[in-house]
């Protein structure tokens, strides 16, 4: 992807595969300046970092209450939230587009972000609340000791604790939200509200297809998902091992 994105048009269609005999940086230069490309990623970034934010907070609640308190219908409803990681979104998004058009959400920001999180939020949940389940409970019985509530004992010892997790779901959450498409084709139909993958895939080839133009964009919008990845690597085994050998 990255030597094609250096080659012309035309060499690519007869040398696809070797090194380009002259590098060309049009592709970038076009890619940025002729196009609503930082708009596009602007509205990646937006979406993403608010999503997964959302998605992680609203996790790290619901796990600590699955593990920390007694409910009814406590397990079923926590079977029935990990059921659905079991569901394809694609079969989801014809009454998500009925629901949304009620609500006029259709071609609005909101509704990728309220989706993502809905997509997102079980796997988070399980991730957490096994994670959780590692925590001594002597932790919770000294906290309470020293007269901390169960909002000062999450505060002040759970979320210092979950940094792995949270690193875990911070890239794994970011990456699919990021490169997500189909939720972003539907919902999203507007060079208003798109996002850089969906604004990739249906603007750089509409009157003709420009594989090197193509990855030139490929490259650029996989920068900050590597730069999220090498961020918090240190963290990212650490958790997803932490987070799902307890259960």
């Amino acid at each position: 992807m990255l030597i094609t994105s250096f080659k012309s048009h035309e060499e690519y269609l007869s040398n696809k595969l070797n090194i380009p005999e002259k590098f060309v940086i049009g592709n970038y230069i076009s890619i940025v300046l002729k196009s609503n490309f930082l708009r596009f990623m602007y509205n990646s970034f937006q979406i993403t970092i608010l999503s997964t934010i959302l998605c992680i907070v609203a996790a790290l609640l619901a796990a600590f209450a699955f593990v920390n308190y007694k409910f009814r219908f406590k397990n079923i409803l926590y079977i029935l939230i990990l059921s659905l990681m079991s569901i394809p979104p694609i079969v989801m998004i014809i009454p998500l587009f009925i629901q949304m058009g009620k609500f006029k959400l259709i071609g609005n920001q909101f509704s990728a972000i309220i989706i993502y999180i809905g997509l997102t939020l079980p796997f988070s949940i399980f991730l957490l609340t096994n994670f959780f389940k590692t925590v001594p409970v002597e932790l919770k019985e000294a906290a309470s000791i020293d007269g901390c509530s169960d909002l000062q004992y999450f505060i002040k010892v759970i979320l210092p604790l979950s940094k792995p997790a949270i690193a875990t779901l911070a890239i794994v959450n970011g990456i699919w939200i990021w490169n997500e498409l189909l939720v972003a084709l539907v919902f999203l139909p507007n060079d208003k509200s798109r996002t850089l993958m969906s604004a990739i895939m249906l603007n750089m080839g509409k009157t003709e297809l420009n594989i090197p133009l193509i990855t030139s964009g490929l490259v650029v919008a996989s920068i900050p998902i590597l730069i999220l990845f090498l961020g918090f690597q240190k963290w990212f085994v650490r958790g997803l091992v932490e987070g799902s050998i307890k259960g």
